[in-house]
Formats: C-alpha cells, structure tokens, sequence
C-alpha cells in the first residue's frame, strides 16, 4: 500500500494485522541502511497472534518514492509520524535497526506521545571515527564499483564473524539476492547523506522517559555494544541486552532471539 506524503511523495507501507485480537498493540519496523520491508520477514512471524505490524519502506528504500534532496533522520521520523496520523495509530512499539534506529531516535524525541515503547537494534546517536571510514568506504565502493562492490563491502560489518563460520543462508545466495534487488545507487547515497551530517544525539535523548529495549550484538564492529551502553547510560527507563555470537544484521542472525527479547520486553 501507499500513502502520499504532504510533499507528494509516496511512502510504500505493509499492514500485517494480529491473527488472533484486531484490537492487538501495534509494531512499527523500520530498516536498515539498504534493507526494505522484506528484511523482516524472518522476525515478523513471530508476532502474528499477539500484535499488529506496520512494515514501511523510507523515502529512498525499497518501493517508496525517491525525492529531489536527500532526507535527515528527523524528516524520516516525521514521515512515520504522517504514516501513523493516516493510519490512527494512538501508541506505537517502534522497532528500528541500524539506520532506522536511528530515526526511531528522533521519533521518540519529537513524538513521544505516539510512543509506548522503543526498541533500539544494532543503532547508533554518534559517530567514532572508525565508523565514519567504514562509511566512506561504503561510499566509495559504491561510486567506485557500483551496488555490487557495496554488497561485497558491506557483509563483513554488516553480520558477525559466527555467522560467517556457520551461516543460516550461504553468503554468496545473500549476495545474489541483494543483487536481485538492484537498488539504485544515488538513492543508497541520498541515504548515507542523513548519517554523514548526523551529529551526537545523546545530549538530545538524555532523560527521556520512553520505555526503551537497546539489543546489540557481541560481534558488531559497525555498531559496538558500547553504542549500546551509551544509549543506555542517558535513558532512565532502559535495558540493554546484548546477543552473544551475533553481528550487527540481528534480524537475519539471531531472529528467535531477538524476537524472544523484544516480546519479554513488550510484555513487562
């Protein structure tokens, strides 16, 4: 489904309605980087007979429009605010990973009334200087070679070194169905924009009340557990797990895992 955003851009949404209580909580996913609304649907089953989900692509991702300029965290996070207004939604579980972390951040900075938990996956509110290489890498591997030398870039930060000894798919049929998706690369780079003029975010969300889940995992160099800790350290009402043998893509790594967290934290 689409909605048309104010701007006439449209935003490509998926509504997965509760199995067993239409009148269930609602979950609103947000990707990652290059991730779409099919990068959940390994973790989306398991919340089918207790909760409603919103799968929605950003501006830029997957089947959503691409705009003229690029988008900042906080325009993303006022995208899925419009989103929730057409769909009346009153309190939302917003659920992000990585870069749709990030924009869950600012949604519960701007929006909190809409908010009745967070769940911080694998996410960040500053940069290291290592990050930003990995970045600039990615950047450059992406002008240089095309979206395929991004693919080949992006796996070993994108999941941990475990996964890499026993995969649960094999990683060159994770590379050719990113292929198969072919996403354009001025759109990946309209997106890696929001993140190379983001600056630290913690002093923003220090003492914000939003119940709040940080899951990271023990093996994310992109995203380090002290991200995590940091994040932690500033949100009086939050818990940080931390996922042993798990990278920084958790929902295609540790899906049952990270699925049982975020439901024993729902149900608290």
């Amino acid at each position: 489904m689409y909605f048309q955003l104010n701007d006439g851009l449209n935003v490509y949404y998926e509504v997965l309605s509760c199995t067993d209580n239409p009148d269930a909580e609602w979950i609103i996913w947000l990707n990652g980087l290059t991730q779409s609304t099919l990068s959940w649907k390994l973790t989306t089953p398991y919340f089918e007979k207790t909760h409603n989900q919103v799968l929605v692509d950003f501006i830029f991702q997957g089947q959503s429009d691409a705009g003229t300029t690029f988008r900042t965290f906080e325009q993303h996070a006022q995208d899925i605010f419009y989103l929730t207004e057409h769909l009346n939604l009153e309190k939302i579980h917003i659920a992000g990973i990585s870069y749709g972390g990030a924009v869950a951040l600012r949604f519960m900075h701007h929006f909190p009334e809409k908010i009745k938990s967070s769940i911080l996956i694998s996410t960040f509110a500053y940069k290291t200087s290592y990050f930003e290489a990995i970045g600039e890498l990615w950047k450059n591997c992406l002008l240089i070679g095309g979206y395929k030398h991004l693919i080949d870039a992006i796996l070993p930060f994108g999941l941990g070194s475990s996964y890499f000894e026993n995969p649960i798919i094999p990683i060159e049929i994770l590379k050719n169905n990113r292929l198969n998706q072919m996403l354009k690369p001025e759109n990946i780079l309209a997106l890696m924009k929001a993140t190379e003029i983001s600056e630290n975010y913690l002093p923003t969300i220090t003492n914000n009340p939003t119940k709040t889940l940080i899951i990271h995992g023990e093996e994310d160099i992109l995203c380090p557990v002290q991200f995590g800790k940091d994040i932690q350290k500033v949100l009086p009402n939050s818990q940080l797990v931390v996922i042993p043998k798990a990278g920084h893509t958790l929902n295609l790594e540790v899906v049952p895992q990270l699925a049982n967290h975020i439901h024993h934290f729902i149900k608290e």
